[in-house]
C-alpha cells in the first residue's frame, strides 16, 4: 500500500477519510476530496492530510477514527463521503460522534473552493492559512562522489608505471641480445627483465581493474 502523505506542519493535524462511492468515478471524489483538504488548511488554519484511499474501508467509527489518524500522524479524523446526484454533488462530513454535515457542489469542479471553505468553517472555524514548505522546487544536488575517480586515476597510475616497466624490460632485453658472451651480468640482466617484465604484466592488470571499477560507479552507480 502506499504511504500516506503525512503533513509538514506543527500543531493539530486533520486525517481526511474517504468512503469510496461506487456510483461516482474514484477520481472524481478524489478531486473532492483534495480540494477540500485544500480547503480546510485555507480557511481553518489547521493543517490537513488525505489519507490513502488503497487502505481497505474503514467505518466511522472511534476506533476506525483512531487508527486512520495514528497511521496518518493526524490528531483527528474526518470522515468523507461523496455523493452523485443528478446536477450537483453532495459532499457529506462526519467527525466523531456528532451529526454529520454537508455542502453542495457543482459537478464542474466550479465553486468548489468557496463551498467546502463554508463547510470548513462551520466545522472548524477560521484560522489563518497554513503555509508548508516548498516542496516543488529542484531537489538538493547529490553530494559529488569522489573516489570512483580516485580508482580511475589510479588505474591511469598503474597503467603509466606497467608502460614504464614494459619499456624498461624491453631495454634489458635488447642489452641482453647483444652479448655474445654469458656471464653474471648477462644473467644478472635476465633476472632483471624477467621481474620488470612481471611487475608490468601484474600493473596492467591492475590498471584494467582499477579504471573498470571507477568507470563502471560512475556510468551505473553504487
Amino acid at each position: 500500500m502506499l504511504l500516506p502523505v503525512i503533513a509538514l506542519v506543527l500543531g493539530s493535524t486533520i486525517a481526511v477519510h474517504l468512503e469510496e462511492n461506487e456510483d461516482l468515478p474514484l477520481e472524481t471524489q478524489l478531486g473532492v476530496a483534495r480540494a477540500l483538504v485544500g480547503a480546510i488548511e485555507a480557511r481553518s488554519g489547521r493543517a490537513a492530510v488525505l489519507d490513502d484511499p488503497s487502505w481497505p474501508p474503514c467505518e466511522p467509527t472511534p476506533a476506525c477514527a483512531a487508527t486512520i489518524a495514528a497511521r496518518s500522524g493526524a490528531s483527528t479524523t474526518l470522515f468523507l463521503r461523496v455523493l452523485t446526484g443528478p446536477t450537483l454533488i453532495r459532499v457529506v462530513v462526519q467527525q466523531g460522534p456528532a451529526e454529520p454535515s454537508y455542502a453542495d457542489i457543482s459537478n464542474d469542479g466550479e465553486g468548489w473552493p468557496e463551498a467546502l471553505g463554508a463547510l470548513s468553517v462551520r466545522l472548524y472555524g477560521a484560522g489563518t492559512l497554513v503555509r508548508r514548505p516548498d516542496l516543488t522546487g529542484t531537489a538538493p544536488e547529490a553530494p559529488r562522489r569522489i573516489w570512483p575517480w580516485a580508482l580511475v586515476a589510479g588505474g591511469a597510475v598503474a597503467l603509466g608505471a606497467a608502460i614504464s616497466l614494459g619499456v624498461m624490460s624491453q631495454q634489458v632485453q635488447d642489452e641482453v641480445a647483444g652479448r655474445h658472451a654469458l656471464g653474471s651480468a648477462t644473467d644478472a640482466a635476465r633476472d632483471t627483465k624477467r621481474a620488470e617484465a612481471w611487475a608490468a604484466n601484474i600493473l596492467f592488470v591492475a590498471a584494467g581493474a582499477l579504471g573498470l571499477s571507477g568507470l563502471g560507479v560512475l556510468t551505473w552507480g553504487d
